[in-house]
């Protein structure tokens, strides 16, 4: 979930005065210290906007130790007089466990409080659970309902994630042009994910006539924010000369920030990358140590090729057990080479003990899916061995 970023409320309580106008006086000036003492002795007097911006400076640690569990309290109090921001910010911290143990249901309660009061950031919020199932049952339908309706008060992550429902026919009858709306409109206003999804929109030509040049433009936009898969995308352009001349080098530097930040796919190419030596030089222990990331992430052409690593003894000692148990894991996931190559490890007994009807069977999941050399091997496998194919 986003994280709900507010600040002080910068509201005048009449009916209150002195300290908290006070506070509010020498928390514009940076005295935050000052502040914090004089919106506790309006807060301690009851006034709910004084409870809500003093619990929100022991939750970001402005002027007091930070204090999750004091601000929990001092939005408490401020909800339960109905103030929306109080609603909104408690309904978070209960959603990542901040000062209490996580529980979705009562973030929901709050967020449905503050979202009737019109409050865009707890509709949005409240989308999210409902897209999600948290706390709630998934119901695409709710979550599109409620973020349209921050999205028309301008709520760009609203914009942003109705967009990507669009795209992905979520609640909705898939609809590009209308995805495309949607991302044009919070990426015009520095979102992350819209700039980097509609790098994809124009890159694929949905939506919108396919164009190279302005998925990249796209792409170096979110990749500034930091974004690890527009990172891997405009790595990948540049490695296929899209939109871009072609340079190995800086798919190199961009799919080394991707990765670093955990992308599986950054991973997995800048392996082959150190592998094939593209971009730089040939490294096998490097491309062992980038395959062996992915691979535990799952990713099945990762454990393959890691799988062909030890076979073949690049970058690591030969291991028949080893390339033979990364290929199984490979081929549960449908990986065709996997397939073949577990295959012929059984036909000869490499690293697994020799069993031809495995073979057979490897080989004819491989060739289902239209794998030549799996269709090659078991005609010379049922030649060879023909009760095996009976």
């Amino acid at each position: 979930m986003k994280k709900i970023l507010l600040g002080i409320v910068l509201v005048v309580a009449v009916l209150f005065g002195g300290d908290f106008e006070e506070g509010l006086k020498v928390y514009n000036a940076g005295d935050y210290k000052k502040a914090s003492e004089l919106f506790r002795k309006s807060a301690e007097k009851g006034n709910a906007i004084a409870q809500y911006n003093l619990g929100v400076m022991y939750r970001d640690g402005q002027g007091v130790k930070k204090n999750y569990k004091k601000a929990v309290k001092l939005f408490e109090k401020a909800a339960e007089q109905g103030n929306i921001e109080a609603q909104l910010n408690l309904g978070f911290m209960y959603a990542n466990s901040q000062g209490v143990k996580r529980d979705y249901k009562k973030a929901v309660e709050l967020f449905e409080k503050a979202a009737k009061q019109g409050n865009i950031d707890a509709q949005y919020n409240l989308g999210v659970m409902y897209k999600d199932g948290q706390g709630v049952r998934r119901n695409y339908k709710k979550a599109i309902e409620l973020f349209e309706k921050a999205a028309k008060q301008g709520n760009i992550d609203a914009q942003s994630i109705l967009g990507f429902m669009y795209a992905n026919s979520q609640g909705v009858k898939r609809n590009y042009k209308k995805a495309v709306e949607l991302f044009e409109k919070a990426a015009k206003q520095g979102n992350v994910d819209a700039q980097y999804n509609l790098g994809v929109m124009y890159r694929d030509g949905q939506g919108v006539k396919q164009n190279y040049k302005k998925a990249v433009k796209l792409f170096e936009k979110a990749v500034v924010q930091g974004d690890d898969n527009a990172q891997y995308n405009l790595g990948h352009m540049y490695y296929k000369g899209q939109g871009v001349k072609r340079d190995y080098k800086k798919t190199v530097e961009l799919f080394e920030k991707a990765a670093k930040q955990g992308n599986i796919d950054a991973q997995y190419n800048l392996g082959v990358m150190y592998r094939d030596g593209q971009g730089v030089r040939r490294n096998y222990k490097k491309a062992v140590k980038l395959f062996q990331k992915a691979a535990t992430q799952g990713k099945d052409a990762a454990q393959f090729n890691l799988g062909l690593m030890y076979k073949n003894g690049q970058g690591v000692k030969r291991n028949y057990k080893k390339a033979a148990n990364l290929y199984k894991k490979a081929a549960k996931q449908g990986n065709t080479s996997a397939q073949v190559n577990l295959g012929n490890m059984y036909y000869l007994g490499q690293g697994v003990r020799r069993n031809k009807v495995k073979a057979y069977q490897y080989m004819m999941k491989a060739a289902k899916q239209g794998n030549a050399d799996a269709q090659h091997n078991l005609d010379i496998i049922c030649r060879q061995s023909p009760w095996v194919c009976k």
